[in-house]
Formats: structure tokens, C-alpha cells, sequence
């Protein structure tokens, strides 16, 4: 009996230069962190938060079980918690891979590290999947923390981890709000890559905020100078796409800082999916009645990354 645990990441800054057009041209770098909520797959394990796989979800594990030169376990139950993530900008689809790699891995005795791992399913994303998508959400997931991460022009990856005191301010006031548009990150990230000259200005300046952000961090910031520079990310990369944004998310975002959110943006590729919004506990009351239909879920920073639970440790948890 076996879990695999990856956990969702939330991007801050920098998000568009960790796609290797850009960054083996000019280098990336990236701010993000895991959180607390996870992408689960379990085998052999019956539980109430856990659903049982559907086809598409045996075709992946058949895809990945290929892909790893691995045999295809005989498959007694296996299910996932992945489908409530999907499509929201939180890195779940990499996740999601993160966590089913782990676990198939571990069904045949091989150990790889969380980095391996994070690159083998950048691998998997970009050239059997063929998705056009960038380098960060795996290695954000797969690692956990919160951490800067640089992409060299040589292909190197540099990981600093930036524990310091904005982690402890996060936990109190670090918000996703589902802004219930489901977007199509592949158009958003098509018109980025077919414009990569026009854009090149801004791509710059979301790299020169990552390194002004890493600075102030060290010298322990205020959450309202780092939620200022969220909006500054969010001004940013509005004009990179027509389609990062639209009327009503726009509306949305209109009300959040109407009633006390210090700062926010979408998550991912925009268009839709999740609001990562910095909002202290005196003004939610506000919020959450301006906005009362809307999904509004306290997340924290999360300094684990990938993780495998075997039999011994799932009575802890209620499983076995």
C-alpha cells in the first residue's frame, strides 16, 4: 500500500521566463512556493477524499509506465484526488505527474530523488505530452519550499531556498480564490511564445522584480511591499496576452483591492483558474461578503515537496 503526494505550487514572480525559449536565450528565474494542498494518487487504498481512476487516468499510468521502462502494475485500485485541481493555474497538472512518477517508481523499487523526479516529468510534459509549457511547476512541486529558482542558458538550475520571515507572514494571509473561469492555458501561452520579441520587455522587467523581491526578502519585507509587487507582476503580465484577462476577472480583481487584499494575480498562465491574493485576517469578513459565492481557501507555504507514504506510516493517517 502506497501514497504519492505532490503538492500544489503558488508562482509569485517571474512566471514566463522558466520556458526554455526564453531562458536558453536570457536566462529565467522564478519565485514560488508549495503549498499545503496536494495532488494524491494511492494504491491499494480505499479512502473517503479518494476517487476511483477513470480510462484516461489508466492511459497515463500505461503512458508513464512506457515512458519509465517500466512493466504496467496490475492495478487492484488505484485512485487520485487529482480532478478538483486541474485547470486553475497551481501547477497541478505537473504535480499530478510529480506524484504518479513517485509512486510508480516506488511500486518497482527504484529509488530517484525529488529533482530527478521534477525532471523527468519536464521531460514527460514537454516532449511526449508535447505541451508547450514551462520548467518551474515541477521542480516547485517536487521539491517544495519556498524558493527561487534560476534557469541558466547552459541548461543549469540553481535552487535558493528563501526561508525567512515573508514564509511566517504567508501562512497568515496567503488566499486562493477560484475565479470559476476555466481557461485554456494553451491559447494564453500560444500567444506568448508566437510574440516572444514583443514581449521580451516585460519578461525583463519580471526578472528584475525576482531579483528586487529576493533582496528585500532577505532583509525580512513587509508583506504589503511583497503583495505591491504581486500587483506590479499582475500590471505586468496583463499586457503580455489579450487573453491573460477579461472583463470580469478584471471586475474581480476591482473588488478584492476595493475591500482590503493588499495584493493578488492569477495563478499560471492567466485567463482564469486561481487568484493567489495577499489579504489580512481583519479585512476577509469584507471580502467574503462581496464575494460570497465565490471559493475563497486558505492555503499555506509547504516546505515538503514529493513525498511516498508506504503501510507503516498510513495509520497515522486513518487508512490502513
Amino acid at each position: 500500500m502506497f501514497l504519492a503526494h505532490s503538492p500544489l505550487r503558488v508562482s509569485f514572480f517571474g512566471g514566463g521566463t522558466d520556458y526554455p525559449s526564453w531562458f536558453n536565450k536570457y536566462g529565467g528565474r522564478v519565485i514560488g512556493t508549495s503549498v499545503d494542498r496536494y495532488c494524491t494518487w494511492a494504491f491499494n487504498i480505499k479512502s473517503d477524499y479518494l476517487v476511483d481512476i477513470n480510462c484516461k487516468d489508466i492511459e497515463l499510468v500505461n503512458s508513464l509506465s512506457h515512458y519509465l521502462n517500466l512493466e504496467i502494475p496490475e492495478i487492484d485500485s488505484l485512485s487520485t484526488n487529482i480532478h478538483s485541481y486541474l485547470n486553475k493555474g497551481a501547477g497541478a497538472s505537473s504535480a499530478t505527474i510529480n506524484s504518479l512518477i513517485g509512486l510508480l517508481l516506488k511500486l518497482s523499487q527504484k529509488e530517484y530523488t525529488p529533482l530527478e523526479i521534477s525532471k523527468l516529468t519536464t521531460k514527460y510534459e514537454q516532449n511526449i505530452l508535447g505541451k508547450n509549457v514551462g520548467c518551474q511547476d515541477q521542480l516547485l512541486s517536487a521539491i517544495g519550499g519556498f524558493n527561487r529558482i534560476d534557469f541558466e542558458n547552459d541548461g543549469g538550475i540553481k535552487v535558493e531556498n528563501l526561508n525567512f520571515g515573508i514564509v511566517e507572514q504567508l501562512k497568515e494571509d496567503l488566499y486562493l480564490i477560484d475565479t470559476c473561469v476555466r481557461r485554456n492555458a494553451r491559447d494564453v501561452i500560444h500567444d506568448y511564445t508566437q510574440s516572444c520579441n514583443t514581449v521580451s520587455p516585460h519578461l525583463h522587467d519580471l526578472m528584475s522584480i525576482v531579483d528586487e523581491v529576493t533582496s528585500v526578502i532577505k532583509k525580512d519585507l513587509d508583506i504589503e511591499i511583497f503583495a505591491k509587487y504581486l500587483d506590479e507582476s499582475w500590471k505586468i503580465k496583463k499586457e503580455m496576452s489579450s487573453k491573460m484577462t477579461n472583463a470580469d476577472i478584471d471586475d474581480l480583481y476591482s473588488v478584492l483591492k476595493r475591500n482590503g487584499c493588499l495584493g493578488a494575480k492569477l495563478l499560471g498562465a492567466g485567463g482564469g483558474g486561481y487568484f493567489a491574493a495577499i489579504i489580512p485576517k481583519t479585512e476577509m469578513p469584507k471580502i467574503q461578503m462581496a464575494l460570497p459565492k465565490l471559493n475563497i481557501e486558505k492555503v499555506s507555504p509547504e516546505s515538503n515537496g514529493l513525498f511516498i507514504q508506504g503501510e507503516e506510516s498510513l495509520s497515522n493517517i486513518g487508512l490502513v
